[in-house]
């Protein structure tokens, strides 16, 4: 830069740095491993794609596995709207309790409303 004369100016500058690191804080639940109907796990390579999750002894999904984890109880989540279109998790579902039965679950784990 120049002055009005015609000689270079230099102006000085000051650099300041931080070293905050970002920090997240996450807060856990236990619905990721709370299984009061005690449907049992499932090595993924052993799971029945073929159920549906429909509530029928037939269809229900027998038992669950790391990509597939319906275990939480239905009614936990009484009035509980539609969902999302993003949500990718299956409603009206049902899984097989400990005792062989159909009964009606949600997707298990983590919710994350905004």
């Amino acid at each position: 830069m120049e002055d009005e004369d015609g000689n270079a100016e230099y102006h000085k500058t000051i650099s300041r740095w931080s070293y905050a690191v970002p920090m997240e804080i996450i807060y856990q639940t236990p619905l990721s491993k709370w299984n009061p109907h005690g449907i049992s796990y499932v090595d993924r390579d052993d799971y029945d794609y073929s159920r549906d999750g429909s509530c029928t002894t037939d269809e229900a999904f027998d038992g669950w596995a790391s990509n597939n984890a319906y275990f939480t109880p239905a009614g936990f989540f009484n009035g509980i709207g539609a969902s999302d279109a993003a949500d990718t998790a299956k409603e009206g579902v049902c899984g097989l309790d400990s005792t062989g039965n159909a009964v009606p679950v949600y997707a298990s784990g983590h919710w994350i409303t905004f």
